[in-house]
């Protein structure tokens, strides 16, 4: 219990420093005004609210595939927008490209930062609650902490990070997230709107980072 206090005081004292030190940037990309596109703004809502109602119906069909030997996978795959997950592949980014993984976890913050208010704020049901497309607005229960979905977003973050650098990685980058986003629905944690929404959010912090941040050099 110690150690984890003096990790956790540690994690905060260095988060509080680099955020100073990048005061400047950080308003740049988080509290400047943003920029939506009205046509794919509206086709993204209309989507989400769409798939929304049918969100039970694809997962009855959906249970026909999800056999344990799909499942076994899945819950491997999941892992990797889980902070392990992300910590490692931003790591391996560091390796490729330090504008990359720099680009990369700040995509993952704000995808992070957005998903967790819309969760809170709209308070939907996940499936494993029993209880359909129910709602709890501003809710702080985790079994109403549906849409969107977090794994989904900060795995498509880290997806469009990567093919805004490596372009020839592209198609991996966002397999990959795509079977993130998969194995939250195997694993009963999320519907199809969820990951849908997710994946959009995703891909949207990290273009918004990207041409927002100016890519500090930093040392890794």
């Amino acid at each position: 219990m110690k150690n984890l206090s003096f990790f956790l005081i540690l994690f905060i004292v260095c988060s509080g420093a680099l955020a100073l030190d990048l005061k400047a940037e950080f308003q740049e990309i988080y509290l400047s005004d943003l920029e939506l596109n009205p046509v794919k703004t509206g086709a993204s809502i209309l989507a989400t609210s769409y798939l929304i109602t049918q969100d039970e119906k694809i997962m009855d069909r959906l249970q026909v595939y999800n056999t344990p030997q799909v499942q076994a996978p899945m819950s491997k795959i999941t892992h990797l927008g889980e902070p392990m997950g992300i910590g490692a592949t931003v790591a391996l980014f560091a390796c490729l490209d330090e504008d990359l993984a720099y680009q990369a976890l700040q995509s993952v913050v704000f995808a992070s930062v957005s998903t967790g208010i819309l969760k809170a704020s709209l308070g939907l049901a996940r499936p494993a609650a029993g209880v359909g497309r129910e709602a709890r607005f501003f809710s702080l229960d985790d079994n109403y902490h549906s849409l969107p979905s977090g794994h989904t977003a900060v795995a498509f973050a880290l997806a469009g990070s990567l093919a805004q650098h490596q372009p020839q990685l592209s198609a991996l980058g966002y397999g990959v997230a795509t079977l993130v986003g998969l194995s939250r629905l195997s694993l009963g944690r999320h519907w199809p709107s969820d990951v849908l929404a997710g994946a959009i959010i995703g891909i949207y912090s990290a273009n918004r980072v990207g041409a927002r941040s100016p890519l500090l050099q930093l040392s890794f």
